[in-house]
């Protein structure tokens, strides 16, 4: 009786110990699709500046980063491979169900027009050379010149010298190639400014020191 006692506890203590076993086990780990499972999602910029990978809940979205930044190229998109005909992701639709690699793509940018930017001292000194300008992008100001006799009132893109034509080198911004006149008010004791004469086309060289426009 006391064997049968014995061997029918053991078999209780096995049973309980492999259900203890089972209940134990390791959980459905996140890569095979449990419901409660994460995803890497890897961003792959292809020679762009870098961008950080996002962990997604099973069918959820990715959130759409910043773009990426490639000296030369503008940016595409981010695409589910690198092949040609590859398809975009769509960060409002596109539902993560694995670990997913987004790769960058580029297209070279358009060269950006230059344009030269010449002053013409109208009698000033000293010299000031030519700049080159990226389109869209603002003028280096040069130091003021100096002349004799005059006060210093700006650079103008006309000798008519209007408020209008007076350049601002903090907001202005160059679109063709541009000639910055000096424009000079006489120190005569008396609140007018002097006339300026035409320029003609041979003394728009840059650096170009014009006549004395008054005597």
């Amino acid at each position: 009786m006391k064997k049968l006692l014995s061997l029918f506890l053991c078999v209780v203590l096995a049973l309980t110990t492999a259900f203890a076993l089972v209940g134990c086990g390791p959980e459905t780990p996140d890569d095979e699709g449990g419901k409660d499972a994460k995803y890497t999602v890897t961003f792959d910029s292809q020679e762009g500046s870098a961008v950080a990978a996002q962990t997604v809940k099973k069918d959820g979205l990715v959130t759409k980063p910043t773009d990426p930044t490639r000296e030369g190229y503008d940016f595409l998109g981010w695409f589910k491979g690198t092949e040609k005909d590859a398809a975009a992701w769509n960060f409002k639709s596109d539902k993560v169900n694995k670990n997913v690699t987004l790769y960058a793509k580029w297209t070279e940018a358009e060269p950006t027009p230059e344009y030269t930017v010449e002053f013409v001292l109208n009698g000033g000194t000293p010299l000031i050379d030519p700049q080159s300008v990226k389109e869209g992008e603002l003028v280096v100001k040069p130091d003021d010149p100096s002349r004799t006799g005059y006060t210093f009132l700006g650079w103008y893109t006309s000798t008519a010298a209007t408020e209008d034509d007076k350049w601002d080198f903090e907001n202005d911004t160059v679109t063709k190639n541009i000639t910055l006149t000096a424009i000079w008010k006489m120190n005569t004791g008396e609140d007018t400014e002097e006339e300026i004469p035409d320029i003609n086309e041979d003394e728009k060289d840059s650096g170009t020191r014009l006549p004395e426009v008054i005597p």
